[in-house]
C-alpha cells in the first residue's frame, strides 16, 4: 500500500503498520487511521501520518530521549482501552510544535500518545500531573 508525504513524497507501509486510534485525536475525532514514519535512522522522530487526511502529519518523538526523567502511570481505563497487558508493549511518543525559530521548539508533555506495539492500538492520554504542559519548552542541550 501507498500513501503520498509532502516530506517523504510516496510511502510504502503494510496493513500491519496502520495505527487505530478508537476514538481519534483530541481535535481530531474523526481521524482513526495513521501510520509512523521515520524521520532519521537513530528511532527518536516520527511523522504520525493519517492516512485518511493527506494534511494530517504530527512530528512525535521519543520523550525519553530528551526529558529522563519524564514519567506517568497510565491509567487502567487507559490500559484496558489499548489492551495493553505490560507496559514494555506500549510505545510513548510525544507531540512536537516547530516554529519558524528552531529555538522555540515545543513538546506536549502533558497528553502523550500510547500505542500498545503489537495490536498497533493508540490514544492520546491527558496526564493529571501538573508539572507536565502542552507547550514544554525543548531546551538546547
Amino acid at each position: 500500500m501507498q500513501v503520498h508525504s509532502s516530506r517523504f513524497g510516496t510511502v510504502e507501509y503494510h496493513p500491519e503498520d496502520i495505527i487505530r486510534f478508537e476514538e481519534g485525536l483530541p481535535g481530531f475525532e474523526r481521524e482513526k487511521r495513521f501510520i509512523l514514519i521515520p524521520y532519521e535512522d537513530k528511532g527518536l522522530f516520527f511523522f504520525l501520518r493519517s492516512l485518511d487526511n493527506p494534511d494530517l502529519e504530527f512530528l512525535t518523538g521519543d520523550p525519553f530521549a530528551f526529558f529522563p526523567d519524564y514519567e506517568f502511570k497510565l491509567a487502567a481505563a487507559d490500559q484496558q482501552e489499548l489492551a495493553l497487558g505490560r507496559s514494555e508493549d506500549a510505545l510513548t511518543l510525544v507531540i512536537f510544535t516547530v516554529t519558524d525559530d528552531p529555538r522555540d521548539i515545543r513538546v506536549n508533555l502533558k497528553a502523550p500518545v500510547v500505542i500498545n506495539r503489537e495490536k498497533r492500538l493508540a490514544r492520546q492520554v491527558i496526564l493529571d500531573n501538573e508539572k507536565y504542559s502542552t507547550r514544554h519548552r525543548l531546551e538546547a542541550s
